[in-house]
């Protein structure tokens, strides 16, 4: 029997609803198409969700759960996935969803087809890979 992911996720809207309200809030679509608007932070150079298709979606790849996606240079999320697969071995497959399964296949994986390195990496641009996503929170 395969176990399913649940994850709560929060998107912050700039608008405000009651929550006795019945209403359906599309984070996917653009507010042009009928979707809600996201919270931007201004200081923040990179959209609050990436859009592919026509539809927005949440960044991936935030191994350390710090905020930000980064492939190269000091806490970066591909040296978690490899830590969770283990220095020593890196063909090595961990079952299980955590934190490095940053792909949500159940499993954590540092090469070979589909691995979790990779997607941080495309997140983040092949011909950039110093670039660094942050997510769009309000500061204190």
């Amino acid at each position: 029997m395969k176990k399913a992911l649940f994850t709560i996720i929060v998107l912050m809207t700039l608008g405000v609803f009651g929550l006795n309200a019945q209403i359906v809030v599309d984070f996917t679509k653009p507010v042009a198409q009928g979707g809600v608007a996201v919270y931007t932070n201004s200081n923040i150079a990179n959209a609050p969700m990436y859009e592919a298709n026509g539809l927005r979606m949440l960044w991936a790849g935030d191994a350390n759960g710090d905020g930000v996606v980064k492939f190269s240079g000091a806490n970066n999320d591909k040296n978690v996935v490899l830590g969770v697969v283990g220095l020593n071995n890196v063909t090595n497959v961990v079952s299980g969803y955590n934190i490095a399964d940053v792909n949500l296949s159940g499993t954590t994986t540092f090469s070979g087809v589909s691995n979790d390195k990779n997607l941080v990496l495309a997140t983040v641009g092949l011909s950039n890979t110093t670039r660094i996503i942050q997510t769009h929170v309000p500061s204190n």
